[in-house]
């Protein structure tokens, strides 16, 4: 809708003064849309409900066979030709580095090795509770038991749940060393590592964790965890390297050292029984310390030695086998019997302890979230494919509760695995059942070859895995760009390792809120100590406020973000749900941020843009036709702050960007974002040339682009001048000469051109 008003020029505007009169010219101005009434009311008052119950009635039966069964999207799709092969060498890769791997990560946890293959729990936590060589030695020789079934099961029964259940592609799942830790350190303060109920706990915990995924997922809850900040995951993964290595040291050293998830009395152990130290062990670890560190580093550097990086694992344990069997070293403690055979079902039990268990439950799933989500959604990217993070956590959540009725304890994906499966050419879930047939070959056939397997070897591939969540380069990534955020990775590290695991993550993560939500922290504070103090406060109040403080969070954690389309006859662009005249151009997209940018929202913001480039509903598309997007414009003049997981963030996603042939560009954002991302290297990154003062500006330089992309297959065979006809010639000029004043001006008749120059505010 366009409306004609009066207006004046400089010059007119001089004269005016002298003669009293007020010379008019006629201009263009767009209406603004003003709501009615009636389409107010319409509106739904809960947007998100609204949604999904539209979303649900349009559903059709394949759609609810994806929901429930998301394994049937690459079941209908599958190349087998092309992606059979891939899958079963990725598989097989990724079941051979995983059955090393879970047993050791079940001696982290405390238990036997063999726990680690469904995953085991009992020598896993032995190690961390410091077990003396006595008991070992009775380990060794106990009788099949329970303890022996869970490391195995947690490598074996979730790992085929998810592939059916889940919706990555790519991710392996299975114990890992940070769950592990967490395990231990709860169990170990609640019972004896040697008493049985250590190991039903360890299973309880596994149902209790997916529980806690299903309901998150359901009730699409995954992104409260977005308010703990990268810089509190890598400092609290930092502290946790650390003190996970330390515990594997006894292994080295060949004395028992205390079990503890605090990094001065693991200190004190070792110093205090220096007396005790053995070389052999010390030895023999150290050497195949050096041959997992070479073998990794030489397959992430060198493409054509990638093989090297999964083989790992194996080669440690069949080196570490050899020796024992040649050597018969006596000082070199040994893994001991395994019981052979598949996971039987049982029913989780000691359901009383489960309220001592809620706080390990929850912290597990937060891990859930932000590692195993995270590393899903970032391979999803990059194989060109959606992936529901709620889904996502709702299949993590099924795999564990099935996996603790066959004695399992708790799993989650693995990143230095799902690299792996990755890189080896992984294409869908196949690969996932390929590993859970290797790990069912293992307990049925393997486990007699087993029995020698020196200890010291499965705790230097503890070691190795850990080293690489030592996130130094973060903490100078930090220093250099936000000094808030360096003082909360080095305060969240700190306290994990003195103070322990829980207290560091809380302490970390009230940090980043009082510091980057300070008014929110605030809320939340007095709140809480309005319900602890205030003797008259109703239930119904504190929970009215609490779900009042429940909606503010979420708002935070899911700004508003429009995606722009131009306004006839300007170079204005404004968001198409509000200007339905206003047109995008064929692959380019147009978005505005209207909320700063920090850690709780920059998933939802990488989600939405990721959505906005596969389909741009209710808008009107000019330019040349092509079959995709090819730039991603960002609007970032509402963004008044950007922190640096939102600066990480936007480096992934470049490189995401990167990887399938699209170029970001960012206009107008204001001095300090500009600042904090020139310190960040992401202008450098993104090139100086893709940062535009004006929308209008980037969107003509990507539309030149655009075009050139279009007319260069054009260009392989062109026609000669000679054969072309007179009227092809002259139209053939006449569009040239219209292809400028076009591009600037939004008008297509070039015919309305003429005379509109006073009319249409051009770029320069």
């Amino acid at each position: 809708m366009e409306i004609t008003y009066a207006t004046s020029s400089s010059h007119d505007l001089a004269a005016a003064e002298t003669s009293g009169s007020m010379p008019n010219r006629p201009v263009k101005v767009i209406a603004l849309q003003h709501p009615t009434p009636s389409s107010s009311s319409s509106s739904p008052s809960l947007p998100l409900l609204g949604k999904w119950c539209s979303k649900v009635k349009h559903m059709s039966w394949l759609e609810w066979l994806e929901l429930f069964l998301p394994c049937s999207r690459w079941i209908r799709t599958y190349k087998w030709r092309e992606y059979l092969q891939l899958d079963l060498m990725a598989g097989i890769t990724v079941g051979v580095m995983l059955v090393p791997q879970a047993m050791s990560y079940a001696k982290l946890a405390g238990l036997h090795p063999i726990y680690g293959l469904y995953p085991t729990v009992y020598d896993a936590y032995g190690d961390l509770l410091g077990w003396h060589s006595a008991d070992t030695l009775l380990l060794d020789h106990m009788s099949v038991s329970v303890f022996e079934t869970i490391a195995l099961n947690s490598g074996f029964v979730p790992i085929f749940v998810y592939a059916i259940f889940g919706s990555s592609r790519q991710l392996a799942i299975g114990p890992v060393a940070l769950v592990s830790l967490l395990v231990s350190n709860v169990l170990g303060s609640i019972v004896d590592s040697s008493d049985e109920l250590y190991t039903e706990l360890a299973i309880l915990l596994a149902l209790m964790v997916g529980i806690l995924e299903c309901v998150m997922g359901l009730l699409r809850l995954g992104w409260l965890l977005r308010f703990i900040s990268h810089s509190v995951i890598s400092g609290f993964t930092t502290a946790s390297a650390i003190v996970i290595a330390l515990s594997q040291a006894k292994y080295f050293l060949g004395y028992s050292v205390v079990r503890s998830s605090k990094i001065v009395p693991l200190l004190k152990s070792i110093i205090s029984g220096v007396g005790e130290f053995s070389w052999p062990p010390f030895v023999m670890g150290s050497i195949i310390l050096a041959i997992l560190l070479v073998m990794k580093h030489l397959g992430k550097t060198k493409k054509f030695l990638r093989p090297l990086r999964a083989a790992g694992p194996l080669t440690a344990v069949v080196l570490g086998t050899a020796f024992v069997k040649i050597f018969h070293p006596s000082s070199i403690s040994l893994v001991g019997d395994i019981p052979q055979g598949l996971p039987k079902f049982s029913i989780p039990k000691e359901f009383g302890y489960m309220k001592s268990l809620i706080p390990t439950a929850l912290l597990i799933t937060g891990v859930a979230i932000l590692e195993s989500v995270g590393i899903a959604k970032a391979l999803a990217a990059k194989n060109g494919y959606e992936l529901d993070a709620n889904q996502e956590l709702f299949g993590l959540g099924v795999a564990n509760i099935c996996g603790s009725f066959f004695s399992a304890y708790p799993t989650t994906g693995s990143f230095s695995r799902s690299a792996v499966n990755h890189e080896s050419g992984a294409k869908t879930g196949l690969s996932g059942l390929t590993m859970g047939i290797i790990m069912g070959c293992a307990l049925l056939f393997m486990t007699p070859l087993f029995k020698e397997i020196p200890q010291c070897a499965l705790a230097a591939i503890v070691i190795s895995a850990v080293m690489g969540l030592v996130d130094y380069d973060e903490a100078i990534f930090l220093w250099r760009v936000d000094k808030k955020d360096f003082l909360l990775w080095t305060i969240t590290s700190t306290t994990t390792l003195f103070l322990g695991i829980e207290i560091g993550v809380l302490v970390g993560s009230k940090l980043a809120d009082s510091i980057v939500r300070p008014l929110t922290c605030f809320t939340k504070l007095a709140f809480t100590l309005w319900v602890l103090f205030d003797p008259c406060v109703s239930r119904l109040k504190a929970y009215w406020v609490g779900f009042s403080l429940a909606f503010v969070i979420h708002e935070s954690a899911n700004p508003h973000i429009a995606v722009l389309g131009r306004l006839p006859g300007t170079t204005i662009y404004r968001n198409i749900q509000q200007y339905p005249e206003a047109y995008t151009y064929n692959g380019i997209v147009i978005v505005r941020i209207d909320a700063p940018v920090y850690f709780a929202n920059i998933s939802y913001i990488k989600d939405r843009l990721r959505e906005y480039e596969i389909n741009i509903k209710g808008a009107t598309s000019r330019g040349p036709e092509v079959d995709r997007v090819y730039f991603v414009i960002i609007e970032m003049a509402p963004v008044t702050y950007i922190d640096s997981s939102a600066v990480q963030a936007l480096k992934d996603l470049h490189q995401e960007y990167i990887a399938r042939d699209i170029q970001m560009a960012i206009a107008n954002p204001n001095q300090e974002v500009l600042l904090t991302l020139a310190r960040s290297g992401v202008i450098e990154l993104i090139g100086k040339e893709w940062y535009f003062v004006r929308v209008h500006d980037a969107v003509q330089v990507c539309l030149q682009h655009v075009q050139s992309l279009k007319e260069t297959p054009k260009m392989v065979d062109p026609p000669p001048e000679d054969k072309l006809s007179f009227l092809q010639r002259l139209w053939k000029q006449k569009r040239e000469e219209w292809s400028n004043p076009e591009l600037e001006s939004g008008v297509q008749d070039p015919l309305i051109l003429k005379g509109t120059e006073e009319t249409v505010d051009r770029a320069p």
